[in-house]
């Protein structure tokens, strides 16, 4: 069984997220914020202080984070490894209608919407700004452990891929069943073969014919 971990870096996950309650602005740099290996969170904030201030109806955004951050990680983390049958409703929304969204087109749509900022900050109480960091410090963390040469685009191919729930360690699987010579594929053959249901044993002996 596979130990989920928050990133690649045995430290852990370190972003940086803006305090305050109001949308901060984009070069607003923040306080650093780390998930660490063992899915114990820390940043420079007396979190004891926030949370009697919270008891007096205080706004204490670093506080939820602090609560959510993890969850909301693992969450991301389970949804791009594919890793919890079910998780993902491939049907709707979970969330009723998450900005306009409420029917999903397809499976890969479902996947992309779950890892929206605006769907998880709905699901987990974060601010929108902090899921955005979240996302974007998870997807730069591990597709920085992608192999290039196996994905025609490139960093860029992986980070879309990200985007669409296809996990690094999904693509090094997959062109383990390509011929060598036929590599790098784009990011759409590992996005199509992800969600196409296709035995690998099989597809290894179609390919091997070209």
């Amino acid at each position: 069984m596979t130990v989920m971990i928050p990133a690649p870096d045995p430290a852990g996950l370190t972003l940086h997220v803006p305090c305050g309650t109001d949308n901060p602005a984009p070069d607003e740099v923040g306080h650093a914020v780390t998930v660490r290996a063992d899915w114990s969170v820390t940043m420079p904030h007396d979190l004891q202080t926030e949370r009697i201030a919270a008891a007096f109806g205080a706004a204490t955004p670093c506080l939820d984070l602090a609560v959510n951050i993890g969850p909301a990680l693992w969450h991301i983390l389970e949804v791009v490894s594919h890793t919890a049958p079910g998780l993902v409703d491939t049907r709707w929304c979970t969330q009723g209608r998450c900005l306009g969204v409420y029917a999903h087109a397809s499976v890969l749509a479902a996947y992309r919407h779950e890892l929206t900022p605006w769907h998880l900050a709905a699901r987990f109480g974060l601010r929108l700004w902090q899921a955005e960091r979240l996302l974007t410090a998870a997807r730069e963390a591990w597709i920085n452990t992608g192999d290039l040469s196996l994905v025609a685009e490139g960093r860029q191919g992986y980070a879309a891929l990200w985007d669409s729930a296809v996990h690094p360690r999904t693509v090094a699987d997959l062109a383990a069943v390509v011929p060598q010579d036929l590599l790098p594929m784009p990011a759409t053959f590992y996005e199509d073969l992800a969600y196409s249901g296709v035995q690998t044993d099989w597809l290894r002996g179609v390919l091997a014919l070209f």
